[in-house]
């Protein structure tokens, strides 16, 4: 039995940036994966001094906007844990680009990263490895390489 931890991250395409549950004075957002459809929910909170907190479950669109340019697509892509660590510790998931952590002597520097495509992907020695990248902010780390 495998009890590799399940983590997720969320990647928002539209801000081009990594979603994260937050909180202000008023409200606050807590992102959830429903176990039923595999979409992203948003359960906004509020706080109501009468009432106490409640919750309203938000689903993620399927579309989005690039400047004036409407995308027909998910606006968020949501990667999963792989279980591994990279060279440094750090947590290794979908969409990461990794490169030997030996490159000085190895590896010459213009070949490119190694595209993490999904969890399923072998990397019996990931600490060999370091993260130089995610496929969302550095995709021509992987250009020439997929």
């Amino acid at each position: 039995m495998n009890n590799r931890e399940i983590k997720f991250r969320i990647w928002d395409k539209q801000n081009k940036k990594w979603l994260e549950n937050s909180s202000s004075l008023h409200c606050y957002s807590n992102w959830t994966i429903c176990p039923f459809t595999g979409n992203l929910v948003d359960y906004v909170g509020a706080f109501d001094g009468d009432h106490g907190d409640f919750f309203t479950a938000s689903p993620a669109v399927d579309c989005y906007f690039e400047g004036t340019k409407f995308v027909k697509e998910p606006r968020y892509v949501i990667q999963q844990y792989t279980g591994l660590k990279d060279s440094k510790g750090n947590e290794i998931y979908e969409g990461d680009i990794l490169m030997p952590d030996t490159i000085d002597g190895i590896w010459p520097e213009q070949r490119n990263g190694i595209l993490v495509k999904d969890i399923r992907q072998p990397f019996a020695n990931a600490r060999l490895f370091k993260i130089i990248g995610n496929i969302f902010e550095n995709p021509e780390l992987i250009k020439n390489n997929e």
